[in-house]
């Protein structure tokens, strides 16, 4: 049986929507699983980052269902998702390695639409069938799968579906690549980069990655159909490397020079793009000039979106951990290569905030010419604004900003409760 409120409270929601164990929302909940009045195709599509994702209500009987499902999946099949970070660390590691091998090639894949192209009825009949879950787990997702023939991005138990068959594909294409010389293998959901100290030729590489996703996807008889992403497949031969070239991952664009004596890293246009809409979207809906408390509030969000966030969260089960948010955090190893950026990720990053008011027909704010409204130069120092009332902001300090900004805080509130408002309000995140 799911104890409903203990789900609610573990992923907060209990906090975002006030409620205590006997609230009648909980109640209602209850008696919807308890009447297995469960439809999970009532789930909600909507575009984001320019795919489709889905999602339930946050108190509707099936998300309740479905937190708990995520839970017991990583109990039972001991999933653990790749902490992005430390990959893109181990990257920028071996590529400087790299650069010193006599041979050398570097493969990038990705995989086509992945979600939307493993079937749930082949995860559960393979993974979920004949598991540790209870039977009453197994009916839930059962009935999931029967409502949702493919893995849907945005469902955190189909983002267990995807990652528990991606570690068996992750064990076949590692054994394939042995034989080459194998320097690094890292997969991200979708986007996989592989080094290697031997030469290898583009069919050869395809083939064997077509080997291995029919061994692990079986999708020339399955209802599968994964398949790799023509236009993000990159094979580089140090061999016959004869101009530059570039490749991506995880948002980084590498630059690789003919002679492996340099390599330049950046942003990708794509993501370039991406936020600078969402800081021409931020001056275009708060700033009004003449309007001093406006003027201050953006003021307020460009500080703080130039900068790198770090927040202490705590939690129920552990400590807690510390927490930094924005572009800098997103892309944290720029910092350590500022001479190595490309021009066109070094003019974003410098020049984003001028870019943002023009675009709204203001004249950018004269504070925009001081280096700690700055992008790149708070990218190079490392600038963070941090929130912790030992060794941040101070809670009266942190009271105060958000009243600058519009917002009306309660002053009773824990600390973090109140950091969690203040980051909402401004548009960072939580």
């Amino acid at each position: 049986m799911i104890d409903v409120f203990e789900i609610i409270s573990k992923n907060k929601l209990a906090y975002r929507h006030n409620l205590i164990a006997e609230s009648p929302e909980v109640g209602q909940i209850k008696s919807v699983m308890e009447s297995g009045a469960l439809d999970f195709s009532s789930n909600i599509f909507r575009e984001y980052d320019g795919r489709l994702v889905t999602q339930f209500d946050d108190l509707s009987a099936e998300n309740i269902v479905l937190l708990h499902l995520k839970y017991q999946l990583k109990k039972v099949f001991r999933v653990n998702f790749s902490n992005r970070n430390k990959i893109i660390e181990e990257l920028f590691d071996k590529l400087r390695v790299a650069r010193s091998l006599k041979d050398l090639t570097i493969i990038k894949f990705d995989f086509k639409n992945y979600f939307y192209s493993v079937s749930t009825e082949y995860i559960y009949n393979t993974y979920i069938q004949n598991s540790r879950l209870s039977r009453e787990d197994k009916d839930y997702i059962d009935l999931l799968c029967k409502s949702n023939s493919y893995c849907v991005a945005g469902l955190p138990v189909f983002n267990y579906f995807i990652e528990m068959i991606s570690i068996d594909f992750d064990k076949v294409l590692r054994a394939k690549l042995s034989k080459y010389g194998l320097v690094y293998y890292e997969r991200y959901v979708d986007d996989g980069v592989v080094i290697l100290n031997k030469y290898i030729r583009k069919k050869d590489v395809r083939k064997i990655l077509d080997e291995a996703m029919e061994e692990v996807f079986h999708s020339s008889t399955t209802k599968n159909k994964v398949k790799v992403n023509e236009s993000k497949f990159v094979v580089i031969n140090r061999r016959y490397l004869r101009q530059d070239c570039v490749f991506d991952f995880l948002g980084y664009e590498f630059f690789l020079k003919s002679d492996f004596k340099k390599i330049n890293v950046g942003i990708t246009k794509r993501k370039r793009s991406k936020y600078q809409e969402k800081v021409n979207k931020l001056i275009r809906e708060n700033y009004v000039l003449g309007n001093k408390q406006s003027e201050e509030k953006v003021r307020h969000l460009i500080k703080a979106h130039s900068s790198r966030v770090v927040y202490f969260a705590p939690s129920a089960k552990h400590r807690g951990v510390w927490v930094s948010k924005g572009i800098i955090a997103n892309y944290n190893k720029l910092k350590d290569y500022p001479n190595n950026i490309d021009k066109d990720t070094a003019k974003f990053m410098k020049e984003m905030y001028f870019v943002a008011f023009r675009k709204a027909g203001y004249t950018p704010p004269h504070y925009l010419s001081n280096p700690r409204y700055c992008l790149f130069d708070n990218m190079a120092s490392n600038r963070a604004m941090i929130f912790n009332e030992l060794i941040g902001m101070p809670k009266d300090a942190l009271i105060n900003t958000m009243k600058e900004t519009g917002f009306t805080p309660t002053p009773t509130k824990d600390y973090n409760y109140l950091v969690k408002d203040y980051l909402i309000h401004i548009k960072i995140g939580y």
